[in-house]
């Protein structure tokens, strides 16, 4: 009836051209997403850090400089024997610097840390 192939034999299969025809350029689309490095993917972690750091930091400078005049203001000596000023000790001289650094420090920095900041923390990538 119908021919039998012996069951060994594998059917012929032509062999594949050896010039395949040129591929279509695919589009940014429809490639697939590249492959990240660790360091990329830890940067947006170091932007969220920074961003929170600039946000932190010069409020913080205002609040030690306000410490450092209160500090300084409880250890003021008050005139005698009609002086007009009373004599300042080293410690309340010292607060008087730092507070005053603390806070020119917080001021120059507060703006330019609060915009820098926001735009890291709205940054994608």
């Amino acid at each position: 009836m119908y021919p039998q192939q012996p069951q060994d034999q594998q059917p012929e299969v032509p062999p594949a051209p050896s010039n395949p025809a040129p591929q279509m350029p695919v589009s940014p689309s429809q490639q697939p997403p590249p492959s990240t490095t660790p360091e990329q993917a830890v940067a947006p972690r170091r932007h969220k850090k920074l961003a929170l750091l600039l946000l932190i930091l010069p409020t913080l400078l205002f609040i030690l400089a306000l410490a450092c005049g209160i500090i300084a203001s409880s250890q003021g000596a008050t005139p005698q024997n009609g002086e007009v000023f009373a004599e300042v000790s080293p410690l309340t001289r010292t607060f008087n610097i730092l507070g005053f650094l603390l806070g020119l420090t917080g001021f120059l920095t507060w703006l330019t840390g609060i915009i820098i900041g926001i735009i890291l923390l709205v940054k994608k990538k």
